[in-house]
């Protein structure tokens, strides 16, 4: 046909990349084919600042909180929980980890970043999070990252390049063993032979855990 231009962002014919249809009844939104129904609410505990400007741009209502959630307002109201502690070697209150473990077996969504996995390994704390856990730490760093995707067409990839580097300075896991009910979607270039980069596990019936 005749060449055109198109956002990628909002596009509901080239959601994501060009060519890729959103299916009947969802609309293009920051990339990704969103069922306007569905309810697009976030609780962020810990690093909330850096989070929510970008859960917002693609529709998500956000609530901030401390790494001293204590289970209220409930997690399981909820479709996406991100934890990041801030400051890091603080433990959250049972109360607020229950919360968690009992959203995601509801279907919550669940993210943990490089700073859950350090604090559960290095410094015992959230033990009733830590089974949630996709892959532990060999080893660490920090530094911008190169991430590659491995798992062909994952949704949470959408509207990402194959390969791209972050433009700012991250901290990393080390590690080459995930667990076994985990799908190791992408790949840490400056991790080396350990490059567990990002993994998630989709189980029937709960919410996807991303790490």
């Amino acid at each position: 046909g005749t060449p055109s231009c198109a956002s990628y962002l909002t596009d509901n014919v080239n959601c994501g990349a060009c060519g890729k249809p959103s299916p009947s009844g969802r609309t293009c939104t920051g990339g990704n084919c969103i069922d306007p129904s569905c309810t697009r609410t976030a609780l962020v505990l810990g690093q909330g600042a850096a989070y929510k400007p970008v859960l917002q741009s693609v529709g998500f209502t956000v609530t901030l909180m401390t790494n001293k959630y204590a289970g209220t307002p409930s997690a399981s109201g909820f479709s996406v929980v991100v934890f990041s502690p801030l400051p890091y070697g603080q433990d959250m209150p049972a109360a607020g980890q229950t919360s968690i473990v009992n959203a995601q077996a509801a279907g919550s969504g669940i993210i943990f970043t490089e700073l859950v996995t350090y604090d559960i390994l290095n410094n015992a704390l959230y033990p009733t999070l830590a089974p949630l856990l996709l892959f532990g730490q060999e080893n660490m760093g920090g530094g911008p990252i190169t991430l590659s995707l491995l798992s062909t067409s994952h949704p949470i990839w959408n509207a990402l390049p194959a390969t791209f580097k972050t433009t700012v300075s991250l901290s990393y896991n080390q590690t080459s063993t995930i667990d076994s009910g985990a799908t190791q979607v992408g790949f840490c270039l400056e991790c080396g032979t350990a490059g567990v980069g990002v993994a998630t596990s989709d189980l029937s019936g709960a919410g996807r855990i991303v790490q």
